[in-house]
């Protein structure tokens, strides 16, 4: 489904990814791991369409989408939640959800609201509520709500754990495996090594810009480096 086929990309004069490349099958959930400025969020970037490399290839379902901007990339099917700012804190649920009628019918996007709501049947009675006064938790299953609406593909997830309790976490990772099993593919960035590649079909440690190691997720989890370096084993 996606490729990133010898990706070099940067900021400016600043060059983040070198020669990376990563592949992700349909309906695989691949995380990327490493230390801060490793290139990590860099990737999901240039994925999404906010970034374009300077060298290399993107190619989505067989297709280059290297010069694709972010709206074209959503109306493909890729669809990414940035870390922590993933929702609009002043706007009320429903105004955060309503945004995605830009990109499908009316009839859509009512039908899916139902299925929506069905899943995250909390928001029902919140959605009047400004997304601000969530928890960090109901924030991202917002965020996630809101990108279920236009049925994605292919979901880019930066850092969905980050600031969230052990309990919250457990729920977030347990929706994203769920999602997953409903035939929608993940690339997922995670601090938190351990759940990130426990729920990974593949997973791809990276530093410096470039792949440092590859595997799936369990041999990942296993790796005496990854837990020296990673794990806190």
């Amino acid at each position: 489904m996606l490729t990133l086929d010898s990706i070099t990309a940067g900021y400016g004069e600043l060059t983040v990814l070198t020669d990376l490349s990563v592949t992700l099958e349909k309906g695989e959930t691949v995380c990327l791991i490493g230390p801060n400025g490793a290139g990590k969020s860099t990737v999901l970037r240039v994925v999404a369409g906010q970034l374009r490399p300077t060298k290399g290839k993107v190619l989505f379902n067989g297709h280059d989408v290297s010069g694709k901007n972010c709206f074209e990339k959503i109306k493909m099917g890729i669809l990414f939640v940035p870390q922590g700012r993933n929702v609009f804190p002043s706007l009320s649920l429903k105004e955060n959800l309503n945004l995605s009628r830009i990109f499908i019918s009316e009839d859509l996007f009512q039908k899916r609201m139902e299925t929506v709501l069905a899943t995250f049947p909390w928001m029902k009675d919140k959605l009047g509520d400004p997304a601000g006064s969530l928890s960090g938790g109901l924030r991202q299953m917002l965020a996630l709500s809101r990108i279920l609406l236009l049925s994605p593909q292919l979901v880019l997830l930066d850092e969905p754990s980050l600031g969230l309790s052990p309990l919250i976490v457990d729920e977030i990772f347990a929706l994203i495996s769920s999602l997953n099993q409903q035939g929608i593919s993940f690339l997922l960035v995670e601090q938190n090594a351990s759940k990130g590649l426990s729920i990974a079909h593949r997973g791809y440690v990276l530093e410096s810009g470039k792949n440092r190691l590859t595997g799936t997720g369990r041999h990942l989890l296993k790796d005496p480096e990854v837990q020296r370096l990673y794990l806190g084993g």
